[in-house]
């Protein structure tokens, strides 16, 4: 038989006594609610807020469909190849290839649209929105995951967590997300065999 244990401070399950798992197992604690942000949606909101950025920046200067059509690509792309998934390590360096990929596809399929309409492309102008985009996308998510960490350390962007087992390594897992919440997983409970009743 399982046992679900959900609460707010998983300290307040710890076992002061031989009866350990069944004290675990059996005790149930509400969860407190508070706010929390998503992760996906910050990453994505500061990535449109970029990308409008330099939508602003070049339709003045170079009136064409194709500047919006590209930024809507892009998110599009960010989006399919999992950039807004929540995670617990951050890394502006490790999404630089994937943003750098996003943009490149996306721009080699309106160059394709657009040659295929018998319009010449402007690759001048076309390379220098895609540069644009990747500058101001990566200063985006630095800014915008520094945002996250400082969050997470006051408890917002945070993950509710289930543990399975409640044995002294489920303990010590639980301890080390308590004290380091800028991994974005808040322990509420543990999951474990009932003894006894």
């Amino acid at each position: 038989m399982s046992s679900v244990t959900i609460g707010s401070d998983f300290r307040s399950w710890l076992p002061s006594a031989t009866s350990a798992r069944t004290r675990v197992a059996n005790r149930v604690i509400t969860d407190r609610t508070e706010p929390n942000i998503s992760f996906g949606k910050a990453v994505a909101a500061g990535d449109f807020l970029a990308l409008v950025v330099v939508t602003a920046w070049f339709v003045p200067n170079v009136v064409q469909w194709w500047v919006p059509a590209m930024m809507t690509g892009i998110l599009g792309l960010f989006a399919l190849r999992g950039q807004y998934r929540s995670r617990i390590t951050m890394s502006v360096a490790r999404d630089a290839g994937s943003i750098v990929t996003s943009v490149a596809v996306s721009l080699m399929a309106l160059s394709v649209l657009e040659g295929l309409s018998g319009h010449a492309v402007n690759f001048r102008a076309t390379g220098l929105a895609a540069g644009a985009a990747v500058a101001i996308v990566l200063a985006a998510r630095a800014g915008v995951y520094a945002s996250i960490r400082q969050g997470r350390r006051r408890g917002s962007f945070g993950e509710r967590t289930l543990i399975i087992g409640a044995g002294p390594v489920a303990v010590r897992f639980a301890e080390t997300l308590e004290e380091h919440p800028e991994y974005g997983l808040r322990p509420v409970g543990f999951l474990d065999d009932c003894e006894g009743e």
